[in-house]
């Protein structure tokens, strides 16, 4: 009897509390916590390695101007009556970083005009081509980037002068 007579104490306890606006806490079922998994993948940083210029050999111009195209692949080609003499090459970029890490590269969008120029002509460098569709750096880190470009001529240009300058590329981790 006493244990009964506890029980209905600890009832009305119970009850007078509500009652009275008290609550007894309790664990919020309502509550809890969710450990959400963080990651980062990290990568050395991209380091040019040799490079190697993009060759047109020499060029006996056509007074009407004329597009001078060296591919990817080191194929030279012309679309006027420009004579074309010596050995042309591709241009290569050796690039190295993180092992099968994904990479975009972009060639430059705007012409590079050359300057400094006399003899009534004009030159400028545009079309800039990447050889097949370089996607990711190899096994070990690295990857050679072939690349191409148009050399479009206007008139006839400073006998004898060689023209060079340069084109950027950009490589870049996806």
């Amino acid at each position: 009897m006493k244990n009964s007579m506890t029980r209905l104490l600890c009832g009305v306890a119970v009850l007078a509390a509500f009652a009275a606006g008290f609550v007894i806490p309790m664990k919020d079922a309502n509550a809890l916590t969710a450990n959400v998994p963080i990651t980062a993948s990290l990568n050395i940083p991209l380091v040019l390695g040799a490079m190697t210029a993009i060759a047109f050999g020499t060029i006996v111009m056509d007074s009407a101007g004329d597009t001078i195209t060296v591919s990817p692949a080191g194929v030279r080609s012309k679309t006027g009556a420009s004579v074309l003499t010596g050995t042309p090459a591709n241009g290569v970029i050796n690039i190295t970083g993180t092992a099968n890490a994904a990479i975009t590269v972009t060639p430059p969008a705007a012409p590079v005009v050359v300057s400094g120029l006399t003899g009534g002509g004009s030159a400028q460098f545009n079309n800039f081509t990447i050889g097949g569709s370089p996607t990711a750096l190899d096994g070990t880190g690295a990857i050679a980037i072939t690349v191409g470009a148009d050399l479009v001529y206007t008139g006839v240009i400073d006998n004898g002068k060689v023209i060079s300058t340069t084109a950027g590329y950009t490589i870049a981790y996806n």
